[in-house]
């Protein structure tokens, strides 16, 4: 975290993280034996994980963004138009 810390000092930083829908999925989804059951505790943590080290990142002065593929285009200008605005770069 420090170096990430560092790095967001001197450099406007940004993590587009790509979300797979899958998981979300199988959270969401019927559980009906043990083995589904398995699948969606499996999905939850590494979801809650993941939001976890975003946040992370985020406090860390990072730019986050988390989005699915098809969704990360419109996100990621924006973020680069509010840069540019803001006169970072």
């Amino acid at each position: 975290q420090r170096n990430i810390a560092q790095i967001s000092r001197k450099h406007v930083a940004i993590v587009a993280a790509m979300r797979d829908p899958v998981f979300h999925e199988t959270v969401v989804a019927q559980v009906d034996d043990l083995h589904g059951a398995y699948r969606q505790l499996a999905s939850l943590t590494l979801l809650e994980e993941r939001h976890n080290i975003l946040s992370r990142i985020h406090a860390a002065g990072v730019h986050t963004i988390d989005a699915e593929p098809d969704e990360l285009t419109g996100p990621l200008l924006n973020l680069y138009g509010r840069v540019v605005t803001s006169g970072k770069l």
